[in-house]
């Protein structure tokens, strides 16, 4: 039977794609080099469909990419401080830095996508969709030593509907169309091995868009940078005593006991000479063994920093893209009105650390503070603090800044009374308490807010303190986790 099309629904597909990759490696450097790295690749796919709201959709989607990766040798290096391997301290790790001079790796490619639709409605006019576009990436790897390591990379997307059929001539005159997007970001990541006891870790990205699309009605371009720098510190202390004093262990004496009965008198009187050189000082003994009660030391420190700007003209300089400058010194397009852009910054800090009292009682400390500003194209200034704090008084308004703490003591299932009903039984402890204040500012020439002056900026701007809050509290004040001996906890 004849089957009317309006109410049926057909739908046709072919594809078609394709990718290069030489095997084989040639002997040829240059070629080696060059030809060997590029990967070009082609995909194509085309789709008739019907259904009964439409009598004909067409869909047909070209992409084209084309890629080139070089890796470099990590033999590119030399050794500057070899001379300084025997200083004292420093010396064995600077003697064996190595310091390269290639990059680590490069990478490129080239991506062309074109699509277009067309649909035909039964009822209505013909609707048309069309987008020709070119994305350019670039990345380079670059580590300086093995320990200071760089990455930068730029992607560029543009607009080709001006070559619309004429593709060829793009690539002829190397034209890459109207430019919408740009993205660079650059990491940075610096991990010295000092000391044993000191493990410092710092890290920098700087993020930058820039984004004008041809369809927009503002004379300029949407840009936004966004900056973070993080550091942390880690100290053992009980390695920092070590460097100057380590007090000999108990098993090294008990051997040196054993070996003596079996040698001559030559190694016993060797052996007891060595034996003087380390001899035990009592009082940096008892010493050692409270310092290593104390948990390893962790310092963190945190900045963000987030700009915005809105019909923004001209070329925006580089040193305003990755955080070395603290305005980009352009016009704005005069349709943005007040709202140019807005500023957002904010810096942590954080402390955290504990004590071994006993080998059931452990003692956890931590201490965190940040301050942000938010500045707002129209000129509002927001302002922030939120530290750890310690209230007291009868209305609970004074106070200071003061680390929170946990306490848990275990292994109480080896009390007389206790062992024959429960299997494991632990206390907790822990306190907090939290200082939150903010202000607002219009028009007002106020000083920048760091942790040095956080006292004083709290006093000193009182009368345009937006919120002010303080709380402390016990979470928990005693808490018991008790396993019985039957399975129920």
């Amino acid at each position: 039977k004849n089957v009317p099309d309006s109410i049926m629904t057909r739908k046709q597909e072919i594809s078609f794609s394709t990718s290069l990759t030489k095997s084989s490696k040639s002997d040829n450097k240059f070629i080696k080099s060059t030809l060997d790295k590029i990967k070009p690749s082609f995909t194509a796919s085309q789709s008739k469909s019907s259904d009964p709201l439409n009598s004909e959709i067409l869909n047909e989607k070209y992409s084209g990419k084309v890629s080139y990766s070089y890796p470099f040798s990590r033999d590119n290096y030399i050794t500057p401080f070899k001379w300084l391997k025997d200083v004292p301290w420093l010396g064995e790790k600077l003697g064996e830095m190595n310091v390269y001079y290639t990059p680590s790796a490069f990478n490129t490619s080239l991506n062309i996508n074109e699509s277009l639709s067309q649909t035909t409605k039964r009822v209505g006019p013909r609707s048309d969709k069309y987008s020709f576009g070119l994305s350019r990436k670039f990345s380079l790897d670059y580590s300086l030593t093995d320990k200071l390591k760089t990455k930068y990379s730029r992607t560029i997307t543009s607009d080709l509907k001006d070559f619309r059929g004429y593709a060829w001539i793009a690539i002829k005159e190397m034209d890459p169309g109207v430019v919408e997007n740009i993205n660079e970001n650059l990491t940075t990541s610096f991990n010295p091995q000092l000391f044993t006891w000191l493990k410092p870790n710092f890290n920098h990205s700087a993020a930058f868009r820039w984004n004008k699309p041809r369809a927009s009605t503002i004379d300029g371009a949407t840009i936004g940078t966004q900056l973070r720098f993080s550091s942390s510190f880690n100290i053992l202390p009980s390695q920092m005593f070590e460097l100057f004093y380590k007090p000999p262990s108990k098993s090294s004496s008990r051997t040196e006991s054993n070996r003596r009965r079996g040698r001559g008198k030559a190694k016993e009187k060797e052996i007891k000479e060595t034996k003087t050189e380390q001899k035990e000082n009592a009082f940096l003994t008892s010493l050692h063994g409270i310092i290593r009660k104390v948990n390893p030391i962790s310092f963190s420190y945190t900045e963000n920093l987030n700009r915005t700007g809105r019909g923004v003209q001209g070329t925006v300089p580089t040193g305003y893209k990755f955080g070395w400058l603290p305005d980009h010194g352009l016009p704005n397009a005069e349709n943005v009105g007040t709202n140019t852009g807005n500023r957002d910054h904010k810096q942590d800090i954080t402390f955290r650390s504990g004590l071994k009292l006993t080998k059931k009682t452990t003692l956890s400390l931590n201490f965190a503070e940040n301050i942000s500003t938010t500045i707002s194209g129209s000129g509002v200034e927001q302002r922030s603090i939120s530290r750890d704090y310690l209230a007291f008084g009868e209305k609970m308004d004074q106070g200071f800044p003061f680390v929170g703490w946990s306490m848990r003591i275990s292994g109480l299932e080896k009390l007389p009374l206790i062992r024959k009903i429960a299997k494991t039984i632990s206390l907790e402890h822990a306190f907090s308490g939290k200082e939150t204040r903010s202000w607002q500012f219009e028009g007002q020439d106020i000083p920048d807010l760091s942790f040095a002056n956080l006292s004083t900026f709290i006093s000193d701007y009182k009368e345009y303190e937006k919120q002010g809050k303080l709380n402390a509290g016990f979470s928990p004040l005693i808490g018991i986790t008790m396993s019985l001996n039957k399975g129920i906890s």
